[in-house]
């Protein structure tokens, strides 16, 4: 007796009707994947994606097989996937950014990003392949109940030479060898510039609005140099651009809110004011901030892989890793320009200004966050905003004296404190492409290497 109460009790159902709900169980399965197999023709209605981003290059989820993680952010994943060719091609290798569970609110930057990203083609861009979404049922959904679990992705090429962040910090923990030239780190300012001339030369015209050197992927070309390509458009904007011949006016964007009621914005503005910091936890991150930067500052203009030398065993595994993940959530502001940080109506040359930024560390061979995280008594994410304050009002990091004078001059042009008179991409770009050619970045690479030898390390010397 209690045996049968056991079996009853882990199989409810009379053996009569058990067949019939195997039988319906199978069908809708089978219904399920006949779906999924049409996705590609015929999207189901998932219309909060589909308006918004549009159906075409629609790629179904049975077209990918996962085959590692590569990294996540606040609101999304980003997956390496195989890509299964729908005309009997050849699959290929991409990377598929992901809408994390439950995070309907932020749908709209996806859905935003990848409405640009379908328009745009070049080189120095991170390819657009298509968008998808799935629509599961749970684990606890009965059939015809309209339980499910919706996932929102887009895909696009996957480039395998990791990013110029890997690159510098390679730099920055192997001072033993060199891990770029100088003519290098040029080319790809180059490719990085002439993406974002593109971007700004668009109509509508595209501001990227996150630039940064986690945000530049590298392109392998067998043993050559890897090709630079600017990706993660979910901060980019579109907008109308006066001189591409729009009837619209507007030429500067509004005052970013959703960066000004930190706790930090609000103690820099009675700051600026002329009152006192009433916050004492901020102001005493100031100063812990403001000795950090003294220590380029005692060593004078010449700040240089050279002088980590001495501190650098100083980017240890640990700090490294520390790097990536207060960079990821809290990076672009060691890269934002005065305008935008004081919370002010800005333009495409904000781009130019942290372009000046990327510039600035590829040649260093110094990440801004991980100067500053390897002087300060606390890594702490509230010292990058104080810093990007910092920048605001005026102060930037040393150029070495032994830059030659064309490089000053377009990373200071870069920098430049008002917008106006920021060069634009497609002027930077030239003058990258006319010191590439020239004679003296030979000498100045060669320079370098000699003086790297003499400090007993095997990297380059700026």
């Amino acid at each position: 007796m209690a045996a049968e109460v056991r079996e009853a009790k882990r199989d409810p159902l009379p053996s009569d009707l058990r067949e019939n709900y195997l039988i319906a169980k199978a069908t809708y399965e089978a219904m399920w994947q006949s779906q999924l197999d049409n996705w590609e023709v015929d999207p189901p209605p998932v219309p909060k994606f589909a308006e918004m981003v549009g159906t075409e290059n629609f790629i179904s989820e049975n077209r990918l097989t996962h085959v590692k993680a590569a990294g996540e952010g606040s609101f999304a994943t980003v997956d390496i996937c195989r890509l299964r060719s729908s005309n009997s091609g050849k699959d290929q290798l991409v990377a598929v950014k992901r809408l994390r569970p439950n995070s309907q609110i932020d749908l709209s930057v996806l859905a935003n990003e990848g409405k640009i990203l379908r328009t745009l083609r070049h080189r120095n861009i991170a390819s657009y392949i298509g968008i998808g979404a799935s629509l599961r049922p749970t684990h606890s959904a009965r059939v015809g109940s309209g339980n499910h679990k919706e996932s929102y992705y887009i895909v696009q090429e996957y480039l395998d030479g990791g990013t110029l962040k890997h690159k510098v910090l390679e730099q920055m923990t192997n001072l033993g060898r060199l891990a770029y030239s100088n003519a290098d780190a040029c080319a790809w300012a180059e490719e990085v510039a002439d993406g974002l001339a593109y971007l700004h030369s668009y109509n509508p015209q595209v501001i990227h609005r996150d630039v940064k050197l986690d945000n530049v992927l590298l392109r392998r070309r067998g043993k050559g140099r890897p090709e630079a390509a600017i990706c993660d458009f979910g901060l980019a904007v579109s907008v109308l651009n006066p001189s591409l011949g729009s009837k619209d006016r507007r030429s500067r964007l509004p005052r970013d809110i959703s960066r000004c009621p930190s706790r930090v914005h609000t103690q820099m503005a009675r700051k600026e004011r002329g009152e006192p910091v009433t916050d004492r936890s901020v102001a005493e991150k100031g100063r812990e901030l403001d000795r950090a930067l003294s220590t380029a500052t005692t060593r004078g203009s010449r700040v240089s892989a050279r002088t980590s030398c001495s501190t650098s065993s100083g980017m240890s595994a640990g700090l490294v890793h520390t790097v990536f993940d207060l960079t990821g959530r809290t990076g672009s502001y060691l890269y934002m320009s005065p305008e935008v940080a004081r919370c002010e109506p800005y333009n495409d040359r904000a781009d130019v200004f942290s372009f000046g930024v990327v510039l600035y560390e590829l040649l260093s061979r110094e990440i801004t966050a991980a100067f500053i995280l390897a002087n300060a008594r606390r890594q702490d994410p509230e010292l990058c905003e104080l810093y990007a304050h910092k920048v605001s009002e005026g102060y930037r990091r040393p150029i070495p004296d032994d830059w030659p004078e064309d490089i000053k001059r377009l990373v200071e042009d870069c920098w430049a404190a008002e917008a106006n008179d920021r060069p634009p991409m497609r002027q930077v770009a030239m003058r990258l492409a006319d010191f590439l050619a020239s004679a003296e970045l030979e000498e100045w690479d060669r320079r370098a290497l000699t003086q790297a030898k003499a400090f007993g390390c095997q990297c380059a010397v700026m």
